[in-house]
């Protein structure tokens, strides 16, 4: 069984050692060939939470030089990375016998996959507190669920279910928009606070008045969506805040690192929502504007 991993980030590289310890045929596609030749030399390193580090040899290299058909392509590129993965790799016709997995913040890319020519289209959500310490470490700070849901087509469930000891399980597609807007809503609520005041996840309960912002983005959130199960939301939201709380959130890093963030994928798809329904989400807005405000300090 060959398995593609696209994109040399935190959860890429994460997935990356999964794999591989169930003895699947792996590579890491990365976007520089520095990274690919480092992962080729010194494999994956992996620090637990208790401090244990763990190494996985591992195949990888540039996108563009990766040519052979695998049977699953996992894709964990960022929003604002993944137009450019659709249209140079997965448009390609070596690829379309393959089962593509796409894991990323926000909703907008569902709206793209309808496009592509793989019968077999899988979304998923990740709930795992890994962060990136270097183009070859990872630091996996927190263990947490994988669900996965099929878009399009059928999952082959014995794959999946080898995989079960790391987190992931299935579920039916008819639950699959609640599973993203669950994620959906607890990044909209982490990943803009942490970025703006630089703290890392479980700060944004410890701290009152981080923990009342909070509280409205969450409300926010919840009302544009038109969901009708607020406690059970909130609680899932505080879930992710205590497993990945040593966490600094993808968001943090990217302004840290002078990049450009998910915003427009998290915070600007709520308020697309909040528009068509009439509704001023100040609080949304706010974080919104401040994030960009940082990215453009940042000259991204």
């Amino acid at each position: 069984m060959k398995v593609a991993v696209i994109g040399g980030g935190a959860i890429g590289l994460l997935f990356a050692s999964f794999f591989t310890q169930e003895g699947y045929e792996v590579t890491v596609c990365t976007r520089t060939k520095d990274q690919a030749d480092l992962l080729n030399k010194e494999g994956i390193s992996v620090k637990t939470g208790t401090g244990e580090e763990k190494n996985y040899s591992i195949c990888a290299t540039v996108l563009h030089e990766y040519h052979e058909p695998p049977n699953y392509v996992i894709v964990c590129v960022k929003q604002n990375k993944l137009e450019t993965i659709i249209g140079e790799f997965c448009h390609k016709e070596k690829f379309q016998g393959s089962t593509l997995v796409f894991i990323q913040n926000g909703m907008n890319h569902l709206v793209k996959l309808p496009t592509l020519p793989q019968d077999n289209i899988i979304a998923a959500v990740v709930e795992h507190g890994v962060s990136k310490m270097s183009e070859s470490k990872i630091h996996h700070t927190g263990w947490g669920k994988v669900k996965v849901s099929s878009f399009r087509g059928s999952i082959e469930l014995l794959f999946w279910e080898r995989m079960k000891k790391y987190g992931f399980e299935v579920a039916p597609p008819e639950q699959l928009s609640g599973i993203m807007q669950e994620k959906l809503v607890a990044n909209s609520v982490i990943n803009p606070i942490t970025a703006l005041f630089g703290v890392k996840n479980g700060e944004v309960l410890t701290n009152p008045n981080l923990k009342r912002l909070a509280e409205r983005l969450f409300e926010e959130a919840y009302l544009s969506l038109g969901r009708t199960d607020r406690q059970s939301l909130w609680s899932y939201v505080l879930k992710i805040c205590r497993k990945t709380g040593k966490n600094r959130s993808s968001m943090l890093r990217d302004i840290d690192n002078g990049r450009e963030t998910e915003i427009d994928a998290i915070s600007g798809y709520v308020l697309s929502l909040g528009k068509k329904q009439g509704m001023e989400l100040p609080y949304t807005t706010f974080v919104y504007y401040g994030i960009k405000a940082l990215e453009q300090k940042n000259k991204v």
